[in-house]
């Protein structure tokens, strides 16, 4: 059976919808657009090799020691109990300024060229310390100089180990058995250092360093740093003395 042809009514017309062009070329332009850079994106993160772990270290070991300036975030653990925590500030070539508490103490610490300066943590007055670089010193060199703890005699082992993301930032893991130069680090053994490394950058951004000492009594040692501002804009005064 066949059906009848359907109609529109007399004096009703059917009228396809208008197309805007005005609005539908620029929306179509900007999807071809967002498409082809996702695309670009893909391709060149595939023609782009990951680097090999050791080169990937000598580089940003590099880029992080040539930087004219950087803040840190320091936090020292000897047997389970934080000995420092401190935050700082260096400037190349020869200015440092730390803040923080060590064993329950309120300390800082301005470090410029060749004189340092001490605040009394009681009497809140600062004090000069002429021809003694505290920077440079055994016992504050960990403090005052984080990027020290990465003065490596040798690296036997390093191993990648995926991403991370610190903050907004994407990172890549390192793990790190390396033999320290460090003399305040020479009486530990079996260090371990996980670094986190900027993917976009190649700067360190942070670091926990493992240790265990040696002998009988073994202490056991916990070092981490935390990197920001990487060639920022940093300005260190030596404070009123007296």
């Amino acid at each position: 059976m066949k059906l009848p042809k359907w109609s529109a009514p007399k004096g009703l017309a059917l009228k396809r919808p208008a197309i805007n062009k005005k609005i539908i070329i620029p929306v179509l332009g900007l999807v071809l657009l967002l498409g082809l850079l996702a695309v670009i994106r893909l391709v060149s993160l595939k023609l782009t090799p990951e680097l090999p772990p050791e080169e990937l270290w000598d580089t940003a070991l590099e880029n992080t020691m040539s930087a004219n300036s950087y803040r840190y975030q320091v936090e020292m653990i000897f047997d389970g109990k934080t000995n420092l925590r401190g935050e700082g500030e260096r400037l190349s070539p020869d200015k440092v300024h730390l803040k923080g508490t060590m064993d329950s103490v309120k300390l800082e610490f301005i470090q410029i060229g060749e004189t340092g300066y001490m605040r009394d943590p009681y009497s809140k007055q600062w004090l000069a310390l002429e021809g003694n670089q505290l920077s440079n010193s055994e016992l504050f060199i960990t403090e005052l100089n984080p990027l020290g703890m990465f003065n490596f005699k040798d690296i036997p082992e390093i191993k990648a180990q995926g991403e991370e993301e610190i903050g907004d930032e994407q990172c890549i893991v390192l793990n790190l058995q390396p033999n320290v130069a460090n003399p305040f680090m020479e009486n530990f053994i079996n260090f371990d250092y996980k670094v986190w490394i900027s993917s976009k950058d190649k700067f360190i951004k942070q670091a926990d360093i493992k240790a265990v000492s040696k002998g009988q009594n073994q202490v056991k040692f916990n070092l981490k740093l935390k990197f920001s501002d990487y060639n920022g804009d940093i300005t260190i005064n030596p404070p009123p003395v007296g």
